[in-house]
């Protein structure tokens, strides 16, 4: 068997100034969680997240003065506690190394232009978007169930047309390009005109996401067909959109074009592709997401997590600093390791069910297999 070859500058194919840029943005990230690494400071559930250690340290950086001071007003009234809980439900599943790489790559391995984009996605995703609790806790059995409930109108009616999105297909995962990305197909002519959203407004948001908040997760973006008028709409979008993320972005017209990206027996026929493969939805089945009404056990999981969290900062101060680090970064990965099997255990508490579960594309213990139907 080939072994899979690790492109350079990620996980596991670092240079060495790769991988102390990799210990500096570590290093800014325990001088924000000081209060929980120092036992003799504050009460870490109290302790400001805007240290005067982490303050010490950005006054040594390329950041602005105005950079350094957004990131002090966004930090100063958090704690230090919560900045932990929000950067591991970030990770999820995800090597914390792996997470923090990401932000560099996507810097340009500029260390504190990437922690200062880490703490505005930390904002973004907890403060602002909610996703734990809008998005990833907001079932579609909720959604059916609500949908059938006449004591309110309106919200039946909201939750009918989230379903009836989901049941055309508008939006969906199926398969994996040339280089084994999971593709996410968003179909823009099942877009109907009396619908109040903008056309491209759902592009218009994944690219935000990808350059605000989730760095380095698109690969490329195919758009497909545009229409003559979306030319217009691409110069003003350009504009604010970041020239690297601008770069995997392409205009395709041909089933040629496409082929470049996914290959043909991997291409559905809607596309003019090989694979013989439609978009069916699997309605929500009820019981589905009881574990999530079990909070107890959910609290359990969080709280070995947040334990297990703390360990891997001790040792991450160890790891940063020492000389003969072989002994620490086997403790780190024993850690990262617990880190992500506890997810996984964590998973049903707190994530609804979805079609990628219930077609068995998201599988027991995060088993990942994008044909779950098809002999490989």
């Amino acid at each position: 068997m080939t072994a899979v070859q690790i492109t350079p500058g990620h996980l596991g194919n670092l240079s060495n100034d790769q991988n102390e840029k990799l210990k500096r943005m570590w290093h800014l990230v325990l001088d924000m969680l000081e209060p929980i690494l120092n036992s003799s400071s504050q009460s870490t559930e109290h302790g400001s997240a805007y240290t005067s250690r982490l303050a010490q340290a950005l006054q040594q950086t390329n950041l602005s003065r105005s950079e350094q001071k957004a990131l002090r007003d966004a930090l100063t009234d958090v704690s230090a506690t919560d900045i932990l809980a929000g950067l591991l439900s970030m990770m999820k599943q995800e090597s914390p190394d792996r997470f923090l790489l990401r932000f560099l790559q996507t810097r340009k391995w500029d260390v504190s232009k990437a922690f200062a984009m880490l703490v505005n996605a930390l904002m973004w995703r907890n403060k602002h978007i909610n996703v734990d609790d809008n998005i990833i806790a907001n079932t579609e059995l909720k959604a059916l169930q609500e949908s059938k409930d006449t004591s309110d109108p309106q919200r039946a009616k909201l939750s009918e047309a989230f379903l009836e999105q989901l049941r055309i297909g508008k939006c969906f995962i199926h398969g994996t390009d040339r280089i084994g990305r999971p593709i996410l197909v968003l179909q823009g002519r099942l877009h109907k005109s009396t619908e109040k959203s903008n056309e491209y407004a759902a592009a218009k948001f994944l690219i935000e996401c990808a350059q605000t908040a989730y760095p380095e997760i698109l690969g490329v973006m195919l758009i497909h067909n545009a229409p003559w008028a979306f030319s217009g709409i691409w110069k003003t979008m350009k504009r604010w959109i970041e020239p690297d993320l601008a770069s995997r972005i392409h205009f395709t017209y041909t089933t040629e074009e496409i082929e470049k990206f996914i290959a043909p027996e991997r291409l559905v026929k809607s596309l003019n592709g090989k694979e013989d493969w439609t978009f069916q939805f699997v309605e929500p089945a009820d019981g589905e997401n009881d574990r999530m009404g079990d909070t107890a056990t959910r609290d359990k999981l969080i709280s070995e997590r947040n334990t297990v969290g703390e360990e891997l900062l001790a040792a991450t101060s160890e790891w940063i600093g020492a000389s003969d680090a072989d002994a620490v970064t086997r403790r780190r990965e024993e850690l990262i390791g617990k880190l992500q099997a506890n997810y996984w255990n964590l998973d049903p508490y707190v994530r609804g069910r979805t079609y990628l579960d219930r077609t068995g594309i998201i599988g027991h213990g995060g088993v990942i297999d994008f044909y779950p139907c098809a002999s490989q």
